[in-house]
């Protein structure tokens, strides 16, 4: 191993030298000259010089599917530093159970596991699950012809391991990068309006992710709670219901379509005859944003 990387070292007009104290251990140390391009920010790390990246902050969720231990806590590490969520599959099996709950972005998979490989797997997801998620495969075999029969069994890409950070880092991004232009070009609701959600989230697909899911399950509740009232006579609790989904409206941008009748609801002119259809008119613009809310979801 030692005389491989003295060669590739002299073949870039490097050098290698060693120093070793018995007892305590051996230091390999090389130089190899690079010029930097200008205007590159560069950090010293260990006597080398390391690209700064502006990566902090990904709001991406991803899922490393991998047996190796030291291979999970490396990409937890990496994953970690730069702002990612992620969850660990240790096979196959266990990647398709986590992605049939949803959720999740990219996929990084290892080829060789125990229980399903990787390749089997892939095609489980693009079959069975119908999935399209972007799937990029991990593996120590660097071989020729390795990415296209990747590529063939289904894979987006690939990537040898151990893997490198910044090639691993543009791989996620061109994956989220062309999800997110297919969303934007996809939003088109009568109802929704997700200017102001989107303006909140900041680019954080997992708050827009809870946000919505809390909105899908949060106002077939309010109505349900509408009508229980309604059956009481129980005018308060129509009145304190109206007045909290104001807010729940308002962030998803149903407010405007609904404004009128929850003003009438909260604060009614002379009798309450008309809470039944002031209620079922709202729980068909609620119906409908529900639906669309729902289709953002599986979206995002």
């Amino acid at each position: 191993g030692l005389s491989i990387v003295k060669d590739l070292i002299s073949m870039q007009n490097g050098n290698i030298s060693v120093s070793s104290i018995w007892g305590k251990g051996t230091k390999f140390t090389f130089e190899i000259p690079y010029s930097i391009p200008d205007g590159e920010k560069v950090s010293e790390v260990g006597g080398a010089t390391q690209q700064v990246k502006e990566w902090k902050g990904n709001t991406a969720n991803i899922l490393v599917v991998d047996d190796n231990v030291m291979n999970q806590d490396l990409m937890a590490n990496i994953l970690g530093y730069w702002g990612f969520t992620f969850s660990i599959a240790s096979n196959g099996k266990e990647a398709i159970e986590k992605l049939e709950k949803g959720g999740f972005d990219v996929v990084l998979m290892d080829i060789q596991m125990p229980e399903m490989d990787g390749y089997t797997a892939t095609t489980k997801i693009r079959n069975s699950l119908n999935s399209q998620i972007p799937i990029i495969a991990m593996t120590a075999h660097a071989m020729s012809g390795e990415r296209e029969k990747c590529i063939t069994m289904g894979m987006n890409d690939y990537i040898s391991k151990p893997v490198d950070e910044n090639h691993l880092l543009e791989l996620i991004n061109k994956m989220t990068a062309s999800k997110q232009t297919e969303i934007n070009r996809g939003l088109s609701f009568r109802y929704l309006n997700l200017d102001y959600l989107k303006d909140m989230g900041k680019g954080n697909v997992a708050y827009e992710r809870k946000v919505t899911s809390h909105f899908i399950q949060r106002i077939p509740e309010d109505i349900g709670n509408l009508h229980a009232a309604l059956k009481k006579g129980d005018h308060l609790t129509i009145k304190q219901i109206a007045h909290s989904l104001r807010t729940t409206l308002a962030i998803m941008g149903v407010l405007s379509h609904s404004v009128q009748i929850l003003e009438a609801l909260e604060f009614p002119e002379g009798d309450k005859k008309d809470f039944d259809k002031l209620i079922a008119a709202l729980e068909m613009i609620c119906d409908e944003a529900v639906r669309e809310a729902t289709t953002y979801l599986r979206m995002l």
